[in-house]
C-alpha cells in the first residue's frame, strides 16, 4: 500500500468517527447547564440561576435544566418560580419522579395540601425505591395531621436509606407531636449523629427534653441550636423559660429580649417577664433590708 493510500485511509477513518458522533462536542446550552449544576452543588444559587437561565434560553426542551433551576429558586425561597419550573419539567418529562416530589414539597410549604399529596403520590408511583419521595410524602401527611401515615413513610425512607438524616429527624418530630417522647429522642439522636450541624434537630430534641422535664438537657440542646443558628427565635424563648424557672431572671430577660428582637410577637412575654424580674429584684432587696434590721435589733455579737 502506498504512502498516499495509507494517509487517505487514516483520514477516512477519522472522518467516519466524527460523522457518526463518536467524538461528542458539547453545545453552548449543555455547557451552561453543566456550569449551573456545578454552581448548584457549591450552593451558589444566584449564580446557578443565571447559568441555567442561559441554558434554558438556548434549549427550552431540557427538562433537567428546569429541575435544577427550580431547585435553586427553592433554596432562594422563591417558591412560585420554583413551582413553575418544576411544572415545566413535568410537562417535558412526565415519567421523572424528581420534579413531582420537589413540587409537592413546595405545595406543602405554601399551604396547598391536596396538590402536595397528589404530587408525592405520583413520585412514589413512578419510583417506589426513592427514599426522598417517601420522605416528602410523609411531610405532606404530617401537615394534614395524618401522623401514622407520616411515620410509615418516614420509616420506609429510612429502610431504603439507613443514613437518611432528614427522615430520622422528621419521624422524631412526628413522634414528639403524638407524645411518644422516648421514640422521638431516639430518632433525633440518630439524626444528630448523622448530621451534627443540624440546628433544628438540636432544637427539637431540646423541646422534647423540655416536655420530659429534663430541663438541663433541654437547655444544653437549646444552647447548641442557638450556637448553630442564632436566628432561632423559639430556642431563645424556651431557654428563657428554663432560666426563669431556675431563678436566673437576668439571663431569662436577656433571652426574651433576643427573641423579641428577632420576632416582635414576643413583646407581651417580654413585658410580663420584665415585670416579674423587677418584682423578684424588689423582693430580694426587701429581704436584705429585713435581715439587716434583724441583725441590728439583736445588737453586736458577744465577745
Amino acid at each position: 500500500m502506498s504512502h498516499v493510500n495509507l494517509c487517505l485511509l487514516v483520514f477516512l477513518a477519522a472522518l467516519s468517527l466524527f460523522t457518526t458522533g463518536s467524538i461528542a462536542v458539547a453545545t453552548p446550552a449543555e455547557d451552561a447547564y453543566k456550569r449551573g449544576q456545578d454552581l448548584l452543588t457549591k450552593k451558589d444559587f444566584d449564580g446557578a440561576v443565571q447559568a441555567l437561565d442561559k441554558s434554558i434560553s438556548l434549549d427550552s426542551k431540557n427538562a433537567a435544566a428546569y429541575v435544577s433551576r427550580g431547585s435553586a429558586y427553592s433554596e432562594l425561597g422563591q417558591h412560585q418560580k420554583a413551582i413553575d419550573d418544576f411544572t415545566s419539567a413535568v410537562r417535558l418529562d412526565p415519567l421523572n419522579p424528581e420534579p413531582f416530589y420537589k413540587r409537592g414539597k413546595l405545595y406543602g410549604l405554601t399551604g396547598q395540601a391536596k396538590k402536595a399529596l397528589a404530587d408525592c403520590n405520583k413520585a412514589v408511583y413512578l419510583d417506589p425505591d426513592d427514599p426522598e419521595a417517601y420522605n416528602n410524602r410523609g411531610t405532606a401527611y404530617l401537615r394534614q395531621g395524618q401522623y401514622q401515615k407520616a411515620i410509615n413513610d418516614f420509616s420506609k425512607a429510612i429502610r431504603l436509606d439507613p443514613k437518611y438524616e432528614l427522615a430520622y429527624h422528621n419521624r422524631g418530630f412526628t413522634y414528639g407531636g403524638i407524645g411518644q417522647l422516648q421514640k422521638a429522642i431516639d430518632d433525633l439522636n440518630k439524626a444528630i449523629n448523622l448530621d451534627p450541624q443540624n440546628a433544628m434537630a438540636y432544637y427539637h430534641r431540646g423541646f422534647t427534653y423540655h416536655k420530659l422535664g429534663q430541663l438541663q438537657k433541654a437547655a444544653d440542646d437549646y444552647n447548641k441550636a442557638i450556637e448553630l443558628d442564632p436566628s432561632n427565635v423559639n430556642a431563645y424563648n424556651y431557654r428563657a423559660q428554663i432560666y426563669y424557672k431556675q431563678g436566673k431572671h437576668p439571663q431569662a430577660f436577656m433571652d426574651y429580649g433576643k427573641a423579641f428582637s428577632r420576632g416582635p410577637y414576643f413583646l407581651p412575654v417580654c413585658v410580663v417577664l420584665f415585670g416579674g424580674f423587677l418584682i423578684a429584684l424588689a423582693s430580694r432587696f426587701r429581704g436584705r433590708i429585713a435581715r439587716r434590721k434583724q441583725a441590728a435589733a439583736q445588737g453586736p455579737p458577744r465577745a
